[in-house]
This record gives structure tokens, sequence and C-alpha cells, in this order.
């Protein structure tokens, strides 16, 4: 929307807006299933507001992105990624099952994404999801 006020009005879906300094352009992030991000680009009429372009895909990232910021030349983009994991572990519990019996034991431990366990009927196994190797 015009800094003087009015109606704001969607230009794209998206977070982390940033102009490029000639103002052709806008840079934003869009977050997709799995944890990824896409890094877009969309051209744009800086004094009107109107898209002038359809959205371009600058890059597509495993991370979670925020915060884009954009260098003077408008030839280089500085970012935040969130890293994060998700690991399995194991905790033991009373006889009731109502309370711990133990300590928080570790099972898997990384920059990955493990998830979904499911113990076989025996206790001997876990299945699970992770992306250690790759995709899920």
């Amino acid at each position: 929307m015009s800094i003087a006020g009015g109606r704001p009005r969607k230009l794209a879906s998206g977070i982390a807006h940033v102009w490029e300094p000639s103002g052709k352009h806008l840079y934003y992030c869009v977050r997709e299933p799995g944890g990824r991000t896409r890094l877009q680009s969309i051209g744009i009429d800086e004094r009107t507001g109107t898209i002038t372009d359809q959205p371009q895909t600058i890059g597509l990232m495993t991370g979670i992105l925020h915060d884009l910021a954009i260098s003077r030349s408008g030839q280089e983009l500085a970012l935040t990624e969130a890293e994060g994991s998700m690991n399995l572990t194991r905790l033991p519990l009373t006889v009731a099952g109502n309370a711990p019996a133990g300590t928080e034991e570790v099972l898997s431990a990384g920059q990955v994404y493990d998830g979904l366990p499911s113990v076989s009927p025996d206790g001997r196994q876990i299945a699970y999801t992770s992306n250690r190797l790759g995709h899920n």
C-alpha cells in the first residue's frame, strides 16, 4: 500500500519481503511442505506498486529462511536460515505408565529429522522416518 495510506492489496504470497535497490524487483521467501523455502523475485513498478512480471524462483533451499537483506548494488542477498533437527529419544515409564522411570536416552543425534517412530510389538525394534540419507 502507499506510504500515504490507502487500501492494501496482495502482491505475492510469502514472507521476509525486501526491495531490490533499483525498485524493479521484490524478493521474498515462500515456505513449502517438508521444511524447504523457495526464494523468489517478482517484477514490480515501485512508483505504482503494480506487478510487472511473473514470480521467478531464485533458489530452493532445504532450510527455513528468514530476514532477507539485499546489498546496495543489488548483487548480493543476505538471509538467515534456521537449522534444526528432530532426534529420537527413549523415556522409560513406570509400570503404571504415568511417570518417568529413569532418564531420557538419546537414540539418534545430528542435524536430521528423525520422526514418526513406531515400536515393534515385541518392543525390540523401532521403525521411523528419517532424512539422514536423503529424502524421508
